[in-house]
């Protein structure tokens, strides 16, 4: 999105997220419950907020991931 700030803030009020930070231009995002239709919802719910240009890429966790999985729990 051309917005961070307002995505990231935006995807914090998504009722399916369990944790959502920046990490350098990208946001890293875990939902609470992790299947397809989740993402969908979440990309539609974006587009209504007025962000384009949204891609959600499926990675492995990275320690750092884990690490602040942990402190955030």
């Amino acid at each position: 999105s051309d917005e961070r700030f307002k995505l990231l803030k935006d995807t914090r009020g998504f009722e399916s997220i369990h944790q959502c930070y920046t990490s350098g231009e990208l946001l890293h995002i875990s939902f609470k419950e992790q299947n397809e239709m989740k993402q969908k919802e979440l990309l539609d719910y974006l587009q209504q907020k007025g962000h384009s240009n949204i891609e959600l890429k499926e990675v492995v966790p990275t320690i750092e991931d884990c690490f602040i999985g942990l402190i955030n729990n």
